[in-house]
């Protein structure tokens, strides 16, 4: 998902930087950027659900695992769950600041970069390393 963001990122950029983005293309951004918000949304409500409340109910439900081997998968496997909800929120963020960048009429490139310097650098240095 990561690399699907910076993708739709320098594509944004491009069509930003460049002036001459028609209304269709950047719709067509958009839409992708649409499509990418409601995957994010959909992991993020997955990993909410095992993380909350008795958590894992797959795991907890399963008549093959005794209630001690699942709490020690569960003990293992929090911290890593709890790392990947953290980066699907910052994903998540960036996700919705493109969207409405995209959105916003007259948006320019200068704009998405001080919204998102990170990804911007990361922009700037795949380019360079193009050149």
């Amino acid at each position: 998902a990561e690399l699907v963001l910076l993708g739709l990122f320098g594509r944004t950029c491009r069509l930003l930087d460049g002036g001459a983005a028609g209304p269709a293309e950047l719709a067509a951004a958009g839409a992708e950027v649409a499509q990418l918000v409601s995957l994010l949304e959909a992991r993020h409500a997955a990993l909410a659900s095992n993380l909350e409340g008795d958590g894992f109910p797959e795991l907890r439900a399963s008549l093959w695992q005794a209630e001690s081997s699942v709490a020690a998968a569960v003990q293992a496997l929090s911290p890593q769950m709890t790392e990947n909800r953290k980066k699907v929120e910052e994903l998540l963020r960036e996700a919705h600041t493109l969207s409405a960048v995209l959105a916003t009429p007259g948006a320019t490139a200068p704009l998405l970069e001080r919204l998102l310097p990170k990804r911007f650098k990361q922009y700037a240095k795949g380019i360079s390393a193009k050149a």
